[in-house]
């Protein structure tokens, strides 16, 4: 692996953006760049806490660091040259080339919901990776969700609607990326769209749903555990008991004991 030089970094970047107008030739310039830094001593997906199904360059972080912060400007200023590089960087099969076509769609200027929301759709499919799903709703949704909210909760919506354990999956980690953001306030937009699935929960989104559960915890404990006992006294399934209590470890001890009594 190349060590990284700041002053060389700097200047390639700035090679590379010359291309920012052309995004086949930008690509390209891209991969180059990825290539030169790319760690090869590491398996594919080694460094990464999700194990991706695409190839890695395993790239030291002050690479994409620096990337990040010398493309934000030149992305901001158009939003059709931005949209249109995003698109070309997302069919490459690398992990990081995609990441970048995510953080370029957060920082696309748009006054138009619609054009993030074309990508989403089609970025979050079936089939997609596990790895990217967090990126996409992290930084590719961001701007959907402060922007727009109703659209956002829309979006969120149609995945927690289907009937495939998949789709929905991707749902609840829109959810919980959202509830991560430390400037999301809106919990009871979280509670009203989980309402359903921890009444009548699939097994296979039962480690889904937890994760919401604890991320509403840390934020709003009290509000998170009277929820619990609503949904407890709504629901027969045997399930929605099995996620109230492996969910106990979240709350302060005396909310504990009140939801354990909901168990009885």
């Amino acid at each position: 692996m190349v060590a990284v030089n700041p002053t060389r970094l700097r200047f390639q970047i700035a090679e590379l953006l010359n291309d920012f107008t052309t995004p086949a030739n930008f690509h390209r310039a891209l991969s180059v760049l990825f290539d030169f830094y790319a760690n090869r001593t590491l398996r594919s997906g080694e460094s990464i806490k999700v194990q991706s199904l695409h190839r890695s360059y395993n790239l030291p972080h002050p690479v994409t660091r620096q990337l990040k912060i010398d493309l934000k400007p030149r992305a901001q200023q158009n939003t059709a040259e931005t949209l249109a590089l995003a698109d070309e960087l997302w069919t490459d099969s690398y992990l990081e080339v995609k990441q970048i076509a995510i953080y370029l769609l957060n920082q696309t200027p748009v006054d138009d919901p619609q054009p993030i929301l074309d990508r989403l759709q089609h970025w979050l499919a079936y089939d997609i990776d596990r790895a990217l799903i967090s990126d996409i709703w992290a930084s590719g949704a961001a701007q959907l969700q402060t922007a727009f909210p109703a659209v956002w909760e829309s979006f969120i919506q149609s995945y927690l609607n289907q009937q495939d354990s998949k789709l929905i999956s991707i749902g609840l980690s829109g959810l919980s990326q959202s509830l991560a953001a430390q400037d999301f306030k809106n919990t009871p937009v979280v509670f009203r769209l989980i309402s359903p699935l921890v009444r009548n929960p699939q097994h296979a989104n039962l480690k889904d749903l937890r994760k919401v559960i604890e991320a509403l915890a840390q934020s709003s404990p009290t509000e998170t555990a009277y929820f619990l006992h609503q949904m407890a006294a709504l629901s027969d399934s045997v399930e929605t008991k099995r996620l109230i209590k492996q969910s106990l470890p979240n709350f302060p001890q005396p909310l504990q004991a009140e939801l354990k009594a909901d168990l009885k």
